[in-house]
């Protein structure tokens, strides 16, 4: 990354986030949207954290907030008024029942993830972050706020608990996060699984400078890699990985070829698509790849979420070494792709 600092020391990130223009609007929409999401990790219902406000009166302060009314990186068109805040806070969820119902009972129930405060925190710190810096800089094509939360944020969550699953059978290592983009879902899973060193891969050079700044003000030990895949695959990284994923990146095909040589041994490349993949060949998959696929997980999208189509994490275990000419070089993954997909019957 040394490179990309030096090449984007024209970007002045601090002056880009101030000041962040939200309209009061936004903002208690996305109060409401978060703290549904915040409640669903947490395992909070809304009865527990009006108790919990009660017991405590700075617990919506500290939690919330700090987080939101508070930072150095918002500045709001008309001054907020507390009670603002306190009609968000003891909120039932009756504004927005559909997206929190859908993100509360998916989230809670299949991810089996509880946050610390510290994850809670640094996930919203991200997303204000992603927000301000989008303003100025496409680092994504998920602008919106709320979008950011029902889609990129809880495609993450929806991928950790699948990880999580597979760290039962498999010993923490490394994770590489392909075209991380704006760090989805690499940031997020460095965030919910610190017992895993997380590189992140991109060819973009400003989406590695902002990630470089987010993982020093997050303080997250993220490696950050500015290179072509095909290329690292190829060095002295290849079957190094306990965790290759990668989202929305190419076609299954190319994708795989991309990224099973770097995994290692006996464990994971899991891929987020959606389910309109076609099917691939057991026999070629193995003899190619050297990979059997898994059961995927399939999911489904809050109805608010933008894209709102069903998703699924495909799975697969490196049950052996990948021939040394894959991945081939010169983009020809993404021209020709290999013949690995299911013949109609």
């Amino acid at each position: 990354m040394k490179e990309n600092r030096k090449s984007n020391k024209a970007i002045n990130y601090q002056e880009l986030l101030r000041p962040f223009n939200i309209s009061i609007e936004d903002y208690t929409e996305t109060v409401a949207v978060v703290r549904q999401l915040a409640c669903a990790l947490l395992q909070l219902t809304d009865k527990e954290v009006q108790e919990q406000a009660e017991k405590d009166e700075n617990f919506g302060t500290q939690l919330y907030a700090r987080i939101f009314a508070r930072t150095s990186y918002i500045e709001l068109e008309h001054e907020l008024q507390a009670t603002d805040f306190s009609s968000n806070l003891a909120m039932t969820g009756e504004k927005y029942p559909s997206l929190a119902a859908d993100v509360i009972t998916l989230l809670a129930s299949r991810c089996k993830l509880r946050l610390t405060k510290s994850q809670y925190e640094k996930i919203l710190r991200y997303y204000y972050l992603r927000l301000a810096v989008n303003q100025h800089l496409n680092l994504s094509r998920i602008k919106k706020a709320q979008d950011i939360v029902t889609s990129d944020i809880f495609d993450s969550f929806m991928l950790a608990g699948r990880i999580k699953e597979a760290l039962n059978s498999s010993a923490a290592g490394k994770l590489l996060d392909i075209g991380t983009g704006a760090g989805i879902p690499g940031i997020i899973l460095a965030i919910l699984l610190p017992e895993l060193t997380c590189d992140l891969l991109d060819t973009v050079r400003k989406k590695l400078a902002f990630l470089d700044f987010v993982c020093r003000d997050l303080q997250l030990p993220c490696n950050l890699l500015w290179q072509r895949v095909e290329d690292y695959a190829h060095s002295q990284a290849r079957h190094s990985y306990n965790f290759v994923v990668a989202r929305a990146v190419s076609s299954l095909p190319t994708l795989l070829e991309y990224s099973l040589p770097l995994v290692k041994i006996g464990s994971f490349c899991f891929c987020l698509k959606t389910t309109n993949e076609p099917e691939l060949s057991a026999a070629k998959l193995r003899n190619l790849l050297g990979a059997l696929s898994l059961p995927p997980a399939v999911y489904s999208l809050p109805p608010a979420a933008q894209a709102n189509f069903p998703r699924q994490i495909m799975a697969y275990r490196q049950v052996a070494s990948v021939a040394s000419t894959y991945p081939r070089l010169h983009n020809l993954p993404r021209t020709r792709m290999l013949e690995i997909a299911q013949e109609p019957s």
